[in-house]
């Protein structure tokens, strides 16, 4: 995929119709991947849908095969302030690396007020719970 351009453009042309849309997408600055995350139930159809897609690619050798990774959560820290408050990043990974969470993914809203990470299903909560204990200092999740 390095230096194809209108990859992403693809994808999403081709998953906004069938409502597939991803609710996370990271794109490489060298175009070199591009990864989504879309609902459990929606993955088989977006596999098929995306290998009809790029088939010549894919055939050709021009793309590596697409890599499907499944049972996985996104947690996601949004707020009006975070433009301005200097390393919240740095203690949300923090606080799931000192969870031995491990991050697969990181996207960050475009307007800073956002940042979220894409994690195993089976870490979910406690990185929820962390999250929380990180940004209120309290072990209650409403």
């Amino acid at each position: 995929m390095k230096g194809m351009v209108g990859m992403a453009a693809r994808v999403l042309r081709h998953h906004v119709p069938r409502r597939h849309l991803g609710v996370l997408i990271t794109q490489s600055s060298s175009e070199y991947s591009i990864s989504f995350c879309v609902p459990q139930s929606d993955w088989r159809t977006c596999q098929t849908a995306m290998e009809d897609e790029f088939y010549l690619e894919l055939k050709e050798g021009l793309l590596e095969p697409l890599a499907i990774m499944e049972r996985l959560a996104i947690i996601s820290v949004v707020g009006d302030g975070m433009r301005t408050l200097r390393g919240i990043s740095a203690k949300f990974f923090a606080a799931l690396a000192r969870a031995n969470i491990n991050i697969v993914a990181i996207a960050q809203g475009s307007s800073e007020r956002s940042i979220s990470v894409v994690v195993s299903n089976d870490d979910a909560t406690t990185g929820v719970r962390v999250t929380h204990q990180m940004l209120f200092n309290t072990d209650q999740v409403d």
